[in-house]
């Protein structure tokens, strides 16, 4: 694989971990500790509050800006195998940042309410905005795998795991998005599926780096 197409490669692959580091922080650490609102954290106080809540911020923006590059890096190596497709991956994936954009203005809103003693009806709202913008935005990831999962051409059992992480993002949001009241019974799918749903890009982001040519061998694509 010559640089020029390998660059597209590396670059995904790193914006990818670089995420998942950022994803970790933002939703994995910041998000339950405020999922009860700001008083659930006055051992803080409120100056700590509002510095781990706008670290969260620019974790999600950095998110927003990593998402816009694999889009582009990611169009960039598969348009030679298929240029629809690819375009099509690289766009529900910008759709998808459209959606976290919407998110990112609620949790700003949430950090305005940190600042009044009586903001915290407004906060938990903020945060229930997010997460309804973001959950929107993961219908259109859901397509955005399907794509990788049509362009990768091996290894077959990650080319299956796309599919399946695809399919999670797609029953888990879209069921979310369509028939809220059976929250519970989307949860348990979501516990089901969140392994392939959590690892298929992952995955993906260490054979960008190390075996990117394996990616697309199809039809001596290379």
């Amino acid at each position: 694989m010559n640089s020029s197409s390998s660059r597209p490669a590396l670059i995904a692959g790193w914006s990818i971990i670089l995420m998942a580091v950022a994803a970790g922080f933002a939703y994995g650490y910041v998000w339950p500790l405020f999922q009860e609102g700001p008083q659930s954290l006055d051992w803080i106080g409120k100056q700590q509050q509002k510095t781990l809540f706008f670290s969260s911020i620019g974790a999600w923006l950095l998110i927003l800006i990593l998402d816009v590059i694999v889009s582009i890096a990611v169009y960039q190596f598969f348009r030679r195998l298929n240029q629809r497709i690819a375009a099509f991956t690289a766009a529900t994936r910008l759709l998808y940042s459209f959606f976290l954009i919407l998110g990112i203005i609620d949790l700003i809103n949430g950090a305005e309410a940190l600042e009044v003693s009586d903001g915290s009806s407004i906060f938990r709202s903020s945060l229930a905005g997010f997460e309804y913008y973001w959950s929107l935005g993961l219908i259109a990831f859901g397509f955005h795998l399907a794509g990788l999962g049509w362009l990768v051409s091996r290894p077959k059992w990650l080319k299956f795991l796309l599919y399946i992480a695809a399919i999670g993002y797609l029953l888990v949001h879209g069921g979310s998005a369509l028939f809220p009241s059976k929250e519970e019974t989307i949860g348990s799918m979501e516990a089901i599926l969140s392994i392939p749903m959590a690892a298929g890009e992952l995955i993906l982001a260490f054979f960008f780096l190390l075996r990117p040519e394996k990616l697309r061998t199809q039809n001596g694509m290379k």
